[in-house]
């Protein structure tokens, strides 16, 4: 293994890489600044919730979906623009431009779970990293207010593929 290379760059194999998660979208989850005492607790310790607990939480969310879809809901309005500009940043192989988000405008501009395009942040640098660039191939787009989130999908093939 050279000493720069990346731990990509260092398999002699084929490699996949995935990112998954949510683009623009702003679902019903409490702020810490605003969380009640219980909520608060939730959001450290809620990673098994009962079954009744799962179910409630499952309920809010579509619920306030339904809202959503009918322009009701107090939640942040999809970000169509936001995202397909951030998703042709992924296609360009223009990584470096990462570097210029902030998390606070990520999220004025997408929502409070932005947080989730991090992986395609990590899922496209990694890929550059290992190969040197690579090049776009199948690229979706839409936005789905009964989901409360924009999807998309993008495939990158390593230009070293």
């Amino acid at each position: 293994m050279k000493p720069s290379a990346t731990y990509l760059e260092q398999l002699d194999e084929r490699v996949l890489v995935i990112a998954s998660g949510g683009l623009s979208h702003d679902p019903p989850v409490p702020a810490w600044v605003t969380a009640t005492g219980a909520q608060r607790k939730f959001l450290l310790d809620g990673r098994h919730p009962t079954p009744e607990a799962r179910a409630a939480r499952q309920q809010n969310t579509i619920n306030t979906a339904n809202a959503f879809a009918k322009g009701e809901a107090t939640i942040m309005e999809l970000n169509p623009e936001w995202d397909q500009e951030f998703m042709e940043v992924c296609k360009t192989g223009a990584t470096e431009r990462f570097d210029a988000y902030t998390p606070q405008e990520m999220t004025e501009a997408a929502g409070h779970s932005v947080h989730e395009v991090r992986t395609w942040v990590a899922a496209t640098s990694a890929l550059k990293a290992a190969t040197g660039g690579y090049t776009p191939g199948y690229s979706y787009y839409r936005p789905i207010k009964e989901y409360i989130a924009g999807f998309g999908v993008l495939t990158l093939t390593g230009d070293q593929a």
